[in-house]
């Protein structure tokens, strides 16, 4: 065989291998082309085939160069190129088959999916989106539950419960206990002492925290006072539930609160009839309803959904912003004046505070004393209000959540060692690191 058909015969095989590639390779492209969609397949482009042609060109050059290439091996080139040939068309004929059923079934999937997206655009487009950490909205049975009441708003007016009843605000749920004696004014003036409070606060009563911190949910009745809790079953959502209520068995309880409710027995809310059968007198309590005392729990309630603190900013930061708020809230009513001018506030530390023992106070807490927590705590924080303004609680509440001060949630696992001592470290990185020498002047000043 001649050179110049040797030749020939070599570059009619290259360019054979090089149509049947570019056919398989553009007839799977143009299969995943059409079945392709944008958010699951990309359009591939075709190869670059200008190096196989010059790669085929070279070839040629170097056939001619080399005339005396074997007849033989160009044959067996031939053969073995016509076999290769028909192993790759076979594998691209496998492969299409395949590619073509994955790719039949992911078209229906995408047009499924499709469908879906479509079905939640177009409800999305009539519904309200609702945030992750809006809670879920149970209705409440009203035949489950005592009746809803409504009090006059005049102060002068009073209701008397003869059995459970409840009363509902924009924030919280007045639950009323038996030969519970009310003034007409008094679910107006707890939301009065609420707004007041956030307000000085900086924070809301409606918690956005997506898992509520441990004490969110209330604490019911029974387990306060071991007594029948009507409510056991009622849902209040984030609105904040207070009782009201009256021990039957003449022992004095404490008015306490925790992040999800607050609690209240007060001898001024108690009936006439029911004090004569206790045989105690509320004549101290008469003329008025220590709203300074409701107004300090609130603020427990209020704190607490959001961190907490040690006891002296617990305590002293409740009886502040009870008494901000109370004697901001004296011009509006007289049954506020009232509470202003039976105030019994005590600011009197026994022991003395000085530049070298005011943090290491703050820092214990005082343990074996903490009745004098209130004290100290009041001071301090009227000494930042004047010092750093009226944002220090927000602001603190803020610093302390950044290294988790939570009572649950993720920021209970990252509780760190030393708790008051960390709060105390947090305090001078936000107030200044002469805070604590500079309050004890201050104390010094104000003491009574």
């Amino acid at each position: 065989m001649s050179n110049k058909r040797l030749i020939m015969l070599a570059l009619a095989m290259t360019l054979m291998l090089m149509l049947s590639s570019c056919e398989n390779t553009s007839t799977i492209g143009k299969i995943k082309g059409d079945s392709a969609t944008e958010s699951t397949v990309q359009e591939r482009e075709a190869p670059d085939n200008s190096k196989d042609a010059g790669l085929a060109e070279e070839n040629t050059k170097e056939g001619s160069a080399t005339g005396n290439t074997d007849a033989s091996h160009a044959e067996e080139n031939t053969k073995e190129g016509t076999t290769a040939g028909k192993a790759d068309a076979g594998h691209a004929e496998e492969k299409l088959d395949t590619d073509s059923t994955v790719e039949s079934i992911t078209q229906d999937s995408a047009t499924k999916e499709d469908a879906s997206e479509l079905t939640v655009s177009n409800e999305n487009k009539t519904e309200e989106v609702v945030p992750e950490n809006t809670p879920e909205v149970i209705v409440n049975d009203p035949s489950k539950f005592p009746p809803l009441i409504t009090l006059s708003g005049k102060e002068t007016d009073h209701y008397v419960t003869t059995d459970y009843c409840y009363i509902e605000g924009d924030k919280f749920y007045l639950l009323l206990d038996k030969d519970v004696d009310l003034p007409g004014d008094f679910a107006d003036n707890v939301s009065k002492i609420m707004d007041a409070l956030e307000e000085k606060v900086g924070l809301t009563f409606t918690s956005a925290s997506k898992n509520p911190i441990m004490g969110f949910d209330p604490i019911k009745m029974a387990a306060i006072v071991s007594c029948h809790d009507p409510w056991e079953e009622f849902y209040f959502g984030q609105k904040v539930p207070i009782y009201i209520i009256v021990n039957h068995d003449g022992m004095a309880w404490t008015s306490h609160a925790l992040a999800g409710y607050a609690y209240f027995d007060l001898l001024s809310l108690y009936s006439d009839e029911i004090c004569n059968k206790l045989g105690r007198s509320k004549e101290y309590y008469k003329d008025f309803v220590p709203y300074d005392v409701i107004a300090h729990e609130l603020t427990h309630v209020l704190t607490q959904r959001y961190t907490s603190m040690t006891s002296i900013m617990t305590e002293g930061s409740a009886d502040y912003f009870a008494e901000e708020t109370i004697r901001s809230l004296a011009q509006t009513s007289e049954s506020f004046s009232k509470a202003v001018d039976h105030f019994e506030f005590d600011y009197h530390v026994d022991q003395n505070v000085t530049a070298q023992n005011a943090e290491t106070l703050f820092y214990h807490d005082f343990e074996d004393q903490y009745d004098q927590s209130y004290a100290y705590g009041h001071l301090l924080c009227s000494f930042l209000a004047e010092t750093y303004g009226n944002s220090f609680m927000h602001d603190y509440i803020a610093a302390l959540q950044k290294i988790g001060y939570y009572y649950g949630g993720a920021g209970y696992a990252e509780w760190p060692r030393d708790p008051d001592k960390k709060r105390a470290d947090e305090f001078k990185k936000l107030f200044g690191e002469k805070v604590f020498t500079d309050f004890a002047a201050y104390y010094q000043s104000h003491q009574q």
